[in-house]
């Protein structure tokens, strides 16, 4: 099956907001903080992680992408968030996927805001800025995606089954200096995706 099956939910391009709003709550584990819209791009609100979730809830087949315009600095990470439940209330559970720099590809299980990595770490291909990256989830299976060089391609597979159901899909960033843009996902299969109502797109749109 080709990947993404989804569209685009948030083009972030409007005016800024701290936090992050339009759609989107946060944060997602209670120890840290959400993110904020500064020049439409996704950031972290202040130092440390940040953690945001799109404000609607997927069945547990479901996928989640964004573009990344800036690449964290060595030893921080960007990341893909999905089977959201439970988020902020500390018995938060997610599937994790993440790209941190100089270490490369991890796929993680996140248990009552507990970290259990799934699979080994994938040191290549390193990411570059304007690039994705994207997750998948079916039944006990996921995988994560990155797209380079005008194509998606499976970096890792895993298999779980701790969570089984739905949630939100959402965005992690544990950088200072990174910026991501182009958020998309939902139901597998859904195509165009249900974009927040005071999202306004630009007429560009990149994919």
């Amino acid at each position: 099956m080709a990947f993404p099956t989804t569209g685009l939910l948030d083009a972030f391009t409007r005016a800024n907001e701290d936090p992050l709003a339009s759609g989107w709550l946060g944060p997602v584990r209670p120890a840290v903080n959400s993110a904020r819209l500064v020049s439409n791009e996704v950031r972290q609100q202040v130092a440390g992680d940040g953690t945001t979730y799109f404000n609607t809830s997927y069945a547990a087949d479901q996928e989640a992408w964004f573009l990344v315009n800036t690449l964290p600095g060595s030893g921080g990470s960007i990341s893909l968030l999905g089977r959201i439940r439970d988020p902020g209330l500390g018995t938060d559970d997610f599937y994790q996927w993440t790209y941190t720099v100089g270490t490369g590809w991890r796929m993680f299980v996140v248990i009552d805001d507990a970290y259990t990595q799934l699979g080994s770490t994938v040191s290549t291909p390193a990411m570059s800025a304007g690039e994705k990256i994207g997750l998948e989830l079916t039944t006990n299976s996921q995988k994560g995606y990155h797209y380079t060089a005008g194509s998606w391609s499976v970096i890792t597979t895993t298999t779980d089954s701790q969570i089984a159901t739905g949630g939100f899909i959402g965005i992690e960033m544990a950088d200072a200096t990174a910026a991501v843009d182009d958020f998309g996902g939902g139901n597998i299969g859904s195509g165009a995706g249900t974009p927040p109502t005071l999202r306004v797109m630009r007429s560009n749109l990149r994919w």
